[in-house]
């Protein structure tokens, strides 16, 4: 099955589905079930399970917010809008992340100033982000509703067919019949989900004898952080010292856009950063020094973690300006 990255993704983003893979079909779809062969194959990959009672509820809707989660941690999203409000989606909301992320990328919007996390998708609505978000180029529908360009993208690529309802409610088997037909299309009509960074030759960099360390100098006071020995590191340290504009982001991390973007090289795919993590975000381009507990990220490279000074830094409020340098040692 094509695009493995993206698969083993899925299989942490999508809720409820933590039981281990089991031998025998789900006892809710059965070999006659419109969806059997895609549900099974996805199944198989490991990429959907079911419950404790052998059931997988293929009629059980998927929510909005998980929809969210799902793309926001597989894709690499660039921003094209600032962050709005939705009253329903306070800063302290487990997706909140997740959605603004989306919101940004210009993939979903609101209605009235809300998101309605927890309310269903329509055929329709997932039909639109589903090409946003994979980057399909629209094929013109038929009719007046708003949604017929992006069903018929879908349907010439052979993704939906037949089980399309514009206002039904997407069930958690067509979540699991589309996304197995988007993964298989073929390789040259997928967008790249990742960026790679085009390498001639293998990363180059020096490996020293201890950790190296930096601070972050701000309103008379300094975090102290210890670097982890990888290329981003090493292009971090050969462009100190650097005087930033670091903000808050989401309420879970202070973040600064770098002047020029770090190598990627050797690195994986993501990571899921604790409290107190230095990072950057390939995909932004930005620092991102995490004071809150956060969920993976794909396109995230941890660069060091906080020995002193987090909790300071955390209650900065707005703008403001941060000197980082080394630390010699002495």
């Amino acid at each position: 099955m094509r695009n493995k990255l993206l698969m083993a993704t899925l299989a942490i983003a999508t809720p409820a589905l933590i039981v281990p893979i089991q031998a025998h079909a789900f006892q809710d779809v059965p070999k006659t079930h419109a969806g059997y062969n895609e549900i099974m194959a996805m199944k198989k990959e490991g990429i959907i399970n079911g419950y404790l009672d052998g059931t997988f509820k293929p009629e059980q809707g998927i929510s909005r917010q998980h929809v969210a989660k799902l793309l926001a941690h597989v894709l690499p999203l660039e921003p094209i809008r600032p962050a709005t409000t939705f009253t329903d989606v306070p800063t302290n909301h487990p997706y909140y992340n997740n959605i603004q992320r989306l919101y940004r990328a210009g993939i979903i919007d609101g209605f009235e100033g809300k998101f309605n996390p927890t309310g269903a998708l329509t055929h329709a609505q997932i039909a639109k982000i589903l090409c946003l978000a994979f980057q399909f180029e629209l094929v013109q529908g038929e009719g007046t509703h708003w949604s017929k360009d992006y069903v018929a993208t879908l349907y010439a690529r052979g993704i939906m067919t037949g089980d399309w309802q514009r206002d039904a409610t997407v069930t958690r088997a067509h979540y699991a019949i589309w996304l197995y037909r988007i993964l298989n299309i073929e390789q040259e009509e997928t967008p790249s989900l990742i960026p790679a960074p085009i390498e001639i030759d293998p990363p180059v960099y020096i490996q020293e004898a201890s950790a190296p360390k930096i601070k972050l100098r701000f309103n008379n006071e300094e975090v102290l952080v210890k670097l982890e020995q990888n290329a981003a590191t090493q292009d971090l340290i050969a462009a100190l010292p650097l005087t930033l504009t670091f903000a808050d982001y989401a309420g879970t991390e202070k973040i600064s856009y770098l002047p020029k973007k770090l190598s990627t090289a050797a690195t994986g795919a993501g990571i899921d950063p604790a409290i107190g993590d230095l990072a950057y975000y390939a995909p932004w381009g930005n620092l991102a020094l995490f004071y809150q507990d956060f969920g993976y990220s794909s396109g995230l490279i941890k660069l060091g973690e906080v020995e002193a000074g987090l909790e300071k830094f955390a209650k900065m409020q707005g703008e403001f300006t941060v000197t980082i340098e080394r630390v010699e040692e002495k």
